[in-house]
């Protein structure tokens, strides 16, 4: 009995001292504060060091994570909060309004300033998700013609009217591993630009280039100078073409994030007689492009 005891009480020692730099790794944990994502440096047995390694790992990418909430939340209440002031005080101004002529006027600036606030508000909101379904990395096979042939069902019949679609049978049938949301929304973006910036019509192409797919949308709009194929990749930046027209500064923003988190480049070229095109160059799953 004696040694029985002994031998517990031995175990029960041996134990306490291995478990004891994962007390003191539970009590840091304890005492931080909810925003302190910093490294663990609390030394632990070489067992548990992947643990620990594991653990900093996943609280760097939520640092990440919460860092670029942060600043879309910043970003989303500064922006917002321009538009929503010019629609009081039009709103403001046209409650004492008498003049038909000149109410109508405020009337189509207020119906003006909440489409813009609509399409900011449904921009940040897309790129917010996108955001995080690039950082989730899910993924699936996807056909890139068919989210176009479904963005084409969404338009109007005049803006239906003014595209043109070219791409062969291999482009057609071709797949990209990738997230589908992600992929439409950036082709949406690239077709909605076109049209808008644009008056005439807008070529689509799309085709097998060794083991990438391209992807070329064309327009007969005004262009992009040197300095503006910089600047609109940045997050409400937009052209000096712009003008008056009604945009969130996001789309291509949105494009050069998509493209790049699947492998791709997003290229701006200039096109003869006036306009631009846009080429988006995607890889394909490896194996694929050579059947």
């Amino acid at each position: 009995i004696a040694l029985t005891l002994l031998a517990v009480g031995l175990v029960w020692f041996g134990i306490s001292r291995m478990f004891a730099p994962l007390t003191e790794l539970e009590h840091d944990l304890l005492a931080r504060p909810p925003d302190d994502l910093s490294p663990l440096t609390v030394p632990v047995p070489a067992e548990v060091d992947h643990l620990v390694a594991a653990l900093n790992g996943f609280m760097g990418r939520l640092q990440k994570t919460m860092e670029r909430v942060s600043g879309l939340v910043a970003e989303a209440a500064h922006e917002v909060r321009t538009p929503l002031a010019s629609l009081r005080a039009q709103a403001e101004v046209a409650m004492d309004e008498q003049e038909p002529a000149a109410l109508r006027r405020r009337i189509e600036r207020i119906h003006s300033g909440a489409v813009q606030a609509s399409q900011l508000v449904s921009q940040l909101l897309m790129d917010a998700t996108i955001s995080h379904r690039l950082e989730a990395q899910e993924s699936e096979m996807v056909m890139p013609w068919s989210l176009v042939e479904e963005i084409c069902q969404r338009l109007d019949m005049e803006q239906l009217g003014r595209l043109s679609l070219e791409a062969d049978e291999a482009a057609q049938m071709a797949q990209l591993r990738g997230d589908r949301v992600a992929l439409r929304e950036m082709l949406r973006n690239l077709i909605d630009n076109a049209l808008v910036y644009s008056a005439g019509a807008v070529e689509i192409d799309m085709r097998l280039s060794g083991e990438r797919l391209l992807v070329f949308v064309m327009d007969r709009g005004p262009g992009m100078d040197a300095e503006d194929k910089e600047t609109v990749l940045e997050r409400f930046k937009r052209g000096k073409a712009s003008g008056g027209t009604v945009g969130s500064g996001l789309g291509l923003a949105i494009v050069s994030r998509v493209a790049t988190g699947h492998g791709g480049t997003l290229r701006f070229i200039d096109r003869e007689g006036g306009g631009l095109t846009v080429e988006v160059a995607l890889p394909l799953p490896r194996g694929s492009w050579r059947q």
